[in-house]
């Protein structure tokens, strides 16, 4: 069980709402631009990370951000 919220953008209102570019397919293509948003429960953005193929830098930003906001 994860200890915070995790959101999927499906139907691509997120991408939207944020301003993050979607491929020539529209949302869900393969070559959306992937961003990670750590939000804090403020509701402030704390960290985002862009990259097109790797989910690794994501993965490592956003826990280095959440372990750091939980201290």
């Amino acid at each position: 069980r994860l200890n915070h919220r995790l959101l999927s953008d499906q139907d691509g209102s997120v991408h939207k709402a944020f301003g993050v570019r979607t491929g020539a397919g529209g949302p869900g293509f393969v070559l959306n631009d992937r961003i990670t948003f750590v939000i804090g429960r403020d509701g402030v953005v704390r960290s985002n990370v862009r990259g097109l193929l790797t989910a690794d830098p994501h993965v490592d930003e956003a826990l280095a951000t959440i372990r750091s906001l939980a201290q």
